[in-house]
């Protein structure tokens, strides 16, 4: 009786310490912020992320007086120092990362990684979504996309498919839509998304995908001509611009995302309260007219459909470099 007695008391103390623990979590939870949060940009000062990071962070202050989030830079390794920083920072909601499509595709390009894409992080919140195109040098002889296919198939090896570096979603997705088709090109890495347009205009390398907003003046001038997009619905910025999908190449996709996450074990009232402050800051007229005005969407997401995004591509890349026997070497 003394032993069930001694057993019982344990158990209750237990139960006590886990309740006290519970209660001052929460305690700390009501109370969050209570100081500054830092969001920390893995890119450098005037990048894409920062402008995303910094915008919405303004809207998030405006609409909670008394909040403070700054934008501090940790950029280097292709992201990774900077996601490396937020993965093991105290999962407390005062550190949080601005990602991008990218983070998915770091376990292909660097070995032992400090962080893992799905385990290490807690999603928050998209940031932006935006189309992509499939882009030619007007010399190439073909007008759409089945020609271009058809002249691949004609003289293997002969187009020259530019992207923004060994191993980055653009070389990828790539790979994906080639090997779908049943083509071969001859893959040009560089090492940034202008250096490949500038490659494009020149005539130094026949196709590459690029950012819709960005290269769509070389487009409407003549310097490019753009075959389809690659995000599973038409652009509003291009409509008569037909998707891959539409054109035979069934279930391709690819989007270049930013967002926003957290350390994993980041409380969930905390995460929620992150994704429910962007989702509304997403909605506000400066948001939707800036995202508007750079042919992009999104808005805000709620954690799960962000953590649904981040597995999926993390999976897929990985599946795509197994069955193409794709060695990435780090930069």
């Amino acid at each position: 009786m003394q032993h069930r007695s001694g057993f019982l008391s344990s158990i209750g103390a237990a139960v006590l310490l886990f309740a006290a623990s519970a209660a001052a979590q929460s305690q700390d939870t009501a109370a969050w912020p209570s100081r500054p949060i830092t969001i920390i940009v893995p890119t450098s000062p005037g990048s894409a992320g920062d402008v995303w990071a910094r915008l919405y962070s303004q809207v998030v202050m405006q609409n909670n007086p008394g909040w403070r989030m700054l934008v501090d830079f940790k950029p280097g390794a292709g992201a990774t120092l900077g996601a490396a920083y937020v993965a093991k920072a105290p999962p407390d909601g005062y550190t949080l990362l601005q990602v991008s499509s990218t983070l998915t595709t770091a376990p292909l390009a660097y070995k032992n990684l400090a962080f893992d894409p799905v385990k290490s992080f807690a999603p928050i919140s998209l940031f932006s979504n935006t189309s992509s195109m499939l882009m030619i040098n007007p010399a190439l002889p073909v007008k759409n996309f089945q020609e271009y296919v058809a002249y691949a198939k004609a003289n293997p090896g002969r187009i020259n498919f530019g992207n923004s570096g060994i191993g980055s979603t653009y070389h990828l997705s790539s790979i994906s839509l080639h090997q779908m088709m049943g083509i071969e090109v001859t893959h040009v890495p560089y090492k940034g998304s202008g250096d490949v347009t500038n490659a494009l205009v020149s005539g130094e390398i026949q196709a590459m995908f690029g950012s819709l907003t960005v290269n769509l003046p070389f487009v409407k001038s003549g310097k490019a001509r753009a075959l389809a997009v690659t995000t599973a619905k038409r652009s509003t910025q291009t409509p008569d611009l037909p998707t891959l999908q539409e054109l035979g190449a069934t279930g391709f996709e690819h989007n270049a995302w930013s967002a926003i996450v957290a350390p994993a074990a980041t409380p969930p009232a905390i995460v929620n309260r992150l994704s429910r402050e962007f989702i509304k800051a997403g909605n506000q007229p400066e948001i939707i007219s800036r995202l508007a005005a750079s042919g992009q969407d999104s808005g805000g997401s709620t954690p799960e459909v962000l953590g649904r995004i981040i597995a999926d591509e993390t999976a897929k890349w990985r599946r795509l470099a197994q069955e193409s026997n794709l060695q990435v070497q780090p930069e």
